[in-house]
């Protein structure tokens, strides 16, 4: 389901220039990681290229883009799902608490902490993932690949795309935030913990 919904959104575009447009199709590619981590993100972010253009061809098929969509689903199988599931998760939750708990000046007792992860650290693994995802995706690999396919410099090309991509960053990371925040209540009332 994942898969088809990231090859729907890929197809739906919002252009700017000939090199420059934006999509969607990131966001289930994020979800995929969150729920199943980054093996099935990276499935899931490659063959939605392919399928996508299978749908609807906007050119000869280029396999950077696939590349793209794999990495794409690594990095947010790796921040989403591995992570937070990892030892390092604890101390970097510890951390964030103890943050949390000095910036509201103590107002929150310890025991609302114990055994839950704190809000603050799920939207730290968002927003660094986001931000990752834009650096190496979209501001490096599709750079390359958009500067090969229609024969421009990467230097040309990356003013646009790094304004793309500061803008994108905070709506991509709200769209994935309230999506997986949904998703959770859903994912816990059928009793799913996971592969």
């Amino acid at each position: 389901m994942l898969l088809a919904l990231a090859a729907i959104l890929s197809l739906l575009k919002i252009p700017i220039s000939e090199s420059l447009e934006i999509r969607f199709g990131s966001i289930p590619i994020a979800l995929a990681g969150a729920l199943y981590g980054p093996v099935y993100a990276a499935c899931v972010g490659a063959l939605s290229d392919i399928v996508g253009f299978w749908i609807k061809p906007t050119g000869p098929y280029f396999p950077g883009f696939t590349i793209s969509g794999a990495v794409s689903g690594v990095i947010y199988g790796i921040f989403l799902y591995v992570i937070p599931r990892s030892k390092l998760n604890k101390r970097l939750n510890d951390i964030v608490k103890k943050i949390d708990r000095r910036l509201l000046k103590g107002e929150v007792e310890n025991e609302a902490y114990k055994g839950k992860d704190s809000a603050s650290m799920t939207l730290i693994y968002i927003i660094t993932a986001v931000i990752i995802h834009s650096i190496v995706v979209s501001m490096c690999l599709d750079t390359i690949w958009l500067s090969i396919l229609y024969k421009k410099a990467i230097a040309v090309m990356i003013v646009g795309r790094v304004i793309k991509a500061l803008v994108m960053i905070p709506i991509y990371t709200g769209m994935i935030s309230l999506l997986l925040e949904r998703l959770a209540s859903k994912i816990k009332a059928i009793g799913y913990t996971g592969k």
